[in-house]
């Protein structure tokens, strides 16, 4: 795969795929670790917000795993059903809807982050979103932050979450584009870089938090930024 180009350059690129949660909007981690806290003190704080977070992390990206196609089930059941896992396992009596009903909350007015505007305003290149976000939350998001594209795919569209092809794969059908002239950025190195990679996607790998990048999948973004400005000219951002 060839190096990509930084910034973009509308005449190698005739679509950018753009994940959502954690690259335009910010994501709800505050919000989970205050439902992780609360957890803990109900748990008489035999375990620490950190392992039950880690927990729940780890069910919730279990499940999105394996609910694809015909096992596919939408974030609003998955997100209680990975708590209640979480629950079980450490042996915690909670009760979770409330808490469940915020997370839920934030998804449908989470703030865009400091670049998005910048970047979709000046990239010059068309813009499909691709997120693993149930499409009502997801529309309201994109309303309140004035945040339009030219297409979006929501993992309820597709009925699979990323890094699942059959998302990249129904982007590149409504843009009509093909893959080796489309570029995906997104924040999460497995679901993004990882997923957009396998469908023969240039890749860019937003690492706002300049994390190491990880070896487990064997597969290296074409790009590493901190900041969607980086993608525009220097003139522009």
């Amino acid at each position: 795969m060839t190096s990509l180009a930084v910034p973009l350059d509308p005449r190698e690129i005739d679509c950018v795929f753009l994940d959502v949660d954690g690259t335009i909007v910010h994501e709800d981690a505050h919000v989970l670790v205050s439902v992780c806290w609360q957890i803990a003190r109900s748990g008489g704080e035999t375990y620490t917000a950190a392992e039950i977070g880690a927990k729940w992390s780890e069910e919730w990206f279990g499940l999105c795993e394996i609910s694809n196609e015909e096992e596919y089930a939408p974030c609003r059941e998955l997100l209680p059903r990975s708590l209640q896992a979480t629950l079980d396992h450490f042996g915690i009596e909670f009760e979770m809807e409330p808490w469940i009903r915020a997370v839920i909350e934030y998804s449908r007015r989470s703030p865009v982050t400091h670049d998005a505007w910048a970047f979709l305003d000046e990239v010059g290149i068309p813009v499909c979103l691709l997120t693993n976000r149930d499409s009502g939350p997801l529309r309201e998001t994109l309303e309140r932050g004035r945040i339009q594209a030219a297409g979006v795919i929501t993992s309820e569209d597709v009925r699979a979450y990323k890094p699942h092809p059959v998302m990249f794969r129904a982007a590149l059908e409504t843009m009509g584009a093909s893959p080796e002239r489309v570029v995906h950025i997104g924040d999460s190195h497995h679901a993004d870089v990882c997923g957009a990679a396998r469908v023969g996607l240039q890749t860019v790998w937003l690492n706002r938090a300049n994390e190491p990048a990880p070896i487990a999948e064997g597969i290296r973004a074409d790009r590493v930024v901190r900041s969607l400005l980086e993608l525009l000219p220097p003139s522009v951002a």
